[in-house]
């Protein structure tokens, strides 16, 4: 490069000002943007109305470029900051996913559900006839739930980390149990390897199920949709094979398990990583007893075949993992047996993975807690303390634990009282709750797995999307966000930015 050339670059890079949600949000358009070129490729090939996918293209492309030619990243990024940092990186996805959406012709709070569905990986469906769509938004929407599981992990590896001493306690909150905490690498290279990782998961998964006689599209749809733990696919489950089936249930399982097993497994080439971790240990043995139970409950009257098991553990890891693919209808199933799966949606999958709900480490933690406690009772002179994989939790990670606990259940309870108050029956609105905030995806009855939340009054459809959102960020970061305190930090540190712009 021409030494001139090298010095104009760094000289407009220095014009930039210091923005963090435009940068954050410039970024996001950016990617979104480039997401849909396969997508317009689609409608060409199939002579669909390219507008639908080209429109929002060229708008990602233009105001993304145009963000980040203007912004960057602040040099210091205060532990107030990674709150707006989030806001604006799942607001910014969720609008501009709804610009396909309403091209299509959809209305908007329609558009808005199926947007923030997605990119929240929640996979619950307020279209209630799929096949009228074009191929090209077909796989624009379950891209959505493929980029909305990428947006979790970098939330998780990028975003929280980057505020600095202050992370310290949301760090251990969501990786409490995973063996982070002595993770010796940079957070952005980590990053960097754990969406390899993805990746290479998904393609891995996309040409085994090719290697099933699925044709590519297919294939295509439901890796994105599993790996995602989203469940966005177009097709049916009901029509695979116990085989297709098992591959299914293996990578959702993987989908849901933390990613930094999957990068020590990989490239420290030890599986024993694994057996070690005791959030992947309770993880297991919990979806395969509930998955036994649920068998003994549905098909103990009309066989008890390896199929059927097949069946029943499809579901539970489908629901514990918040992936919310079904290969029957559960609404049809006894009482118990639903009220169990929605059980195993609200625990979750692992930290540090694409699944929602409350998480199985913070269970972990809550069960060695209340062993601890009770322990004390017992023996009123002894040294007590949780200890998760023998490292020692401090007592602000148990705090953060059982906080997150308690917010989920009081929402849970808050919301459904609303959704009855609004219309809805108890069970509907209970399950619609849990759905929506574990991101599980489907409910029951009229809005179960196989049909859709079409039905729904818009004012459900806004409700919806904002647990789907509350869900994703665990409450606790959202209502910080209230906080006057945060909002006077926030409007300081912009006044500070624009001050150092000026000089």
């Amino acid at each position: 490069m021409h030494p001139s050339l090298g010095f104009n670059i760094h000289k407009e890079a220095e014009r930039r000002k210091e923005g963090l949600s435009p940068f954050i949000a410039g970024s996001i358009l950016l990617g979104l943007g480039i997401s849909m070129i396969p997508c317009v490729l689609l409608a060409a090939v199939f002579k669909e109305d390219i507008s639908i996918t080209a429109i929002p293209m060229f708008i990602g492309l233009i105001l993304g470029t145009v963000f980040l030619s203007m912004y960057k990243m602040p040099r210091v990024v205060r532990p107030v900051n990674v709150l707006f940092m989030l806001a604006t990186l799942w607001l910014t996805a969720i609008l501009f996913g709804t610009v396909p959406y309403l091209l299509a012709g959809l209305d908007f709070f329609t558009a808005f559900f199926e947007s923030t569905s997605g990119y929240t990986t929640t996979g619950g469906s307020a279209i209630a006839d799929l096949s009228v769509l074009p191929q090209s938004l077909l796989l624009y929407r379950i891209m959505t739930n493929w980029i909305g599981g990428m947006i979790v992990i970098i939330s998780v590896m990028i975003l929280l980390p980057m505020v600095g001493s202050g992370s310290r306690s949301v760090i251990s909150n969501e990786m409490s149990g995973s063996g982070t905490q002595t993770m010796q690498m940079k957070i952005r290279d980590a990053a960097s390897q754990f969406i390899q990782i993805y990746i290479v998961l998904t393609i891995i998964m996309w040409l085994i199920l090719m290697g099933l006689s699925m044709e590519p599209l297919e294939a295509i749809s439901v890796a994105f949709s599993t790996i995602a733990t989203g469940g966005f696919a177009s097709y049916s489950m009901e029509s695979y094979n116990i085989i297709v089936d098992f591959t299914i249930t293996f990578f959702m399982f993987m989908g849901a398990t933390n990613f930094y097993l999957h990068f020590r497994a990989i490239y420290a080439r030890k599986l024993s990583f694994y057996k070690k971790n005791e959030e992947f240990v309770w993880m297991t043995f919990w979806y395969l007893a509930i998955s036994v139970i649920v068998f003994l409950i549905v098909y103990s009257n009309s066989g008890a075949t390896i199929e059927n098991f097949v069946h029943s553990m499809f579901m539970v890891v489908s629901a514990g993992t918040t992936t919310g693919f079904a290969c029957a209808d559960y609404s049809s199933w006894p009482a118990t047996a639903i009220i169990f799966l929605f059980v195993v949606a609200l625990v979750g999958g692992s930290s540090g993975s694409t699944a929602g709900g409350i998480k199985v480490s913070r269970f972990v933690i809550l069960l060695k807690y209340i062993h601890s406690c009770v322990t004390g009772i017992l023996h009123p002179q002894s040294v007590r303390s949780v200890t998760v994989d023998k490292q020692q939790i401090s007592n602000e990670s148990v705090h953060s634990a059982l906080v997150v606990i308690s917010l989920f259940i009081i929402t849970i309870v808050g919301f459904s009282i609303l959704f009855m108050i609004l219309g809805l029956d108890a069970i509907e609105s209970v399950t619609s709750v849990v759905s929506a905030i574990t991101s599980f995806g489907p409910g029951v009855n009229e809005f179960g797995p196989m049909s859709s939340f079409a039905t729904m009054d818009p004012v459900f459809k806004i409700l919806m999307s904002l647990l789907m959102w509350l869900g994703r960020l665990e409450i606790a970061m959202a209502l910080a966000m209230l906080l006057p305190s945060v909002w006077k930090e926030q409007i300081k540190d912009v006044k500070h930015a624009r001050r150092l712009n000026n000089e």
